[in-house]
């Protein structure tokens, strides 16, 4: 978050604002609720959303996990995602279903490749990543320790 006039520099660097708070806790909740869902550590996330704050959250919480987030435009075909998904090696979409749930269960026929579906709330075929979010309890936010670095041989 950035610094706002009037608000106590040191207090923020503590934790102790409560829009940082908040932002933290909701970070390491959606962080849990993914590499609980299988979606951490090298996994490949594509996501399609309008502009709603758990994005922004889900972004953060995909870099924790130490996957690899990649955008779908909202204006883009099944084909673009679909190309997207295949050449990227997705393995885990995640989507607002009020807005995309028709070009989503279209791509889900055509990417077999995709292991897990993750919705913005509730959805016939896909895992309501919201609700699993919810029910974690925050933590302290710590990256997901990486592998080991590529050794030659």
């Amino acid at each position: 978050m950035s610094w706002r006039p009037g608000t106590d520099r040191a207090g923020r660097e503590r934790g102790d604002d409560p829009i940082d708070a908040d932002v933290a806790a909701a970070t390491s909740r959606f962080t849990q609720a993914l590499v609980l869902l299988g979606a951490g550590k090298e996994s490949r996330v594509a996501m399609l959303s309008g502009n709603r704050e758990e994005v922004l959250h889900i972004g953060f919480a995909i870099m924790f996990a130490q996957g690899i987030k990649l955008a779908l435009h909202p204006m883009g075909s099944v084909d673009d995602y679909a190309y997207v998904a295949d050449d990227a090696n997705v393995d885990t979409v995640i989507f607002d279903p009020a807005r995309y749930s028709d070009k989503m269960a279209e791509l889900k026929a055509r990417t077999p490749g995709v292991k897990r579906w993750l919705s913005l709330g509730p959805c016939d075929f896909a895992t309501d990543l919201l609700a699993v979010a919810d029910a974690q309890t925050p933590g302290p936010l710590v990256a997901v320790k990486a592998r080991a670095p590529f050794q030659p041989a």
